[in-house]
């Protein structure tokens, strides 16, 4: 008689995979009751969600529109465009520029840039020129800087997308008693994501002998933040201060044309609640989607008592 195997398992359920298994298989009320529970859910969250964004206000006025903010790409036009604040808004308060039909998640445009570049790194021309044709020099970038550069020369940062860098910059300002202008100190610090101040753009080690503009400016950062949307908006900056009711002017410094595309632009402030600015349509979507969950849940029920019926 052979002796017994050493490597032989124990006779034990685990090791003999002799466990009783367990296998979910709700029945249809079950199943009914649990869409039930998750459509009412949705409904409420949707329902709070759109009770939150109601409370964020904002004041968003056009200026593209307007004679003396018609802008040229090569000489800054100053104009001024008023906002009527008709409701106390607490900080912290947020300062958007808004452009409309602008398509800045076309293939071609996004992804005409090279990162490694904004990363701060050294690229020849024919480094750059598979990310960033057709703007891969400074005559290709077409137009002046105070780099003293040749027309042959790289484009720091390269491509269609830096390129089209939204230039326009804005003051904020309120009148007091007197009739005398006060600006309204706006913060421009942190008003991009941590991870591309942090690891995604930096300067080159020659920047100001080569680089065209600070690709560390965190305007610049939120710009090649590509938007999927043919309107968007993106943060300008951060007022920390309560706004009382009553006239504010915006002073902008006009350069971007958005005239060639048939574009719009527009100033905005906003104040936000525990989900950001106005996102109603995130409600609205938990709503139709707990809506979906009760007529399943009708359906099924429906299914069982028809059946019964049936005798089946």
């Amino acid at each position: 008689m052979e002796s017994e195997k050493s490597n032989k398992p124990s006779n034990s359920d685990f090791k003999q995979q002799r466990l009783r298994g367990w296998n979910c298989s709700p029945n249809s009320v079950v199943i009914g009751s649990l869409y039930i529970v998750i459509g009412v859910g949705f409904i409420i969250f949707g329902c709070f969600v759109i009770e939150k964004s109601n409370e964020v206000y904002e004041v968003s006025e056009r200026y593209d529109d307007i004679g003396e903010c018609k802008a040229d790409w090569r000489t800054p036009r100053t104009c001024v465009v008023e906002l009527d604040v008709e409701e106390y808004m607490e900080k912290p308060i947020f300062f958007y520029y808004e452009i409309k039909n602008f398509y800045q998640n076309h293939r071609k445009f996004y992804k005409s840039r090279d990162i490694y570049q904004l990363m701060g790194d050294d690229r020849s021309e024919n480094d750059v020129e598979k990310y960033c044709d057709p703007v891969t020099t400074m005559e290709d970038l077409g137009f002046y800087t105070t780099l003293n550069l040749t027309e042959d020369d790289v484009a720091n940062p390269c491509g269609l997308l830096p390129k089209a860098y939204f230039n326009d910059t804005f003051s904020f300002i309120t009148s007091n008693d007197t009739d005398s202008f006060i600006e309204i100190e706006m913060e421009n610090d942190k008003i991009a994501w941590d991870v591309d101040t942090d690891e995604k753009f930096e300067e080159n080690d020659n920047s100001e002998e080569v680089q065209w503009i600070d690709v560390e400016n965190e305007h610049f950062i939120v710009w090649m933040n590509v938007a999927g949307l043919p309107y968007f908006r993106k943060l300008w900056g951060r007022i920390e201060q309560d706004l009382p009711e009553g006239k504010y002017q915006v002073v902008i410094v006009n350069n971007y044309d958005v005239a060639s595309f048939n574009g719009q632009k527009w100033v905005v402030i906003s104040t936000t609640s525990r989900f950001g600015g106005k996102v109603a349509f995130i409600g609205v979507l938990y709503i139709i989607f707990g809506a979906c969950a009760l007529f399943g849940a009708i359906i099924i029920f429906l299914t069982v008592y028809l059946r019964k019926r049936a005798g089946r």
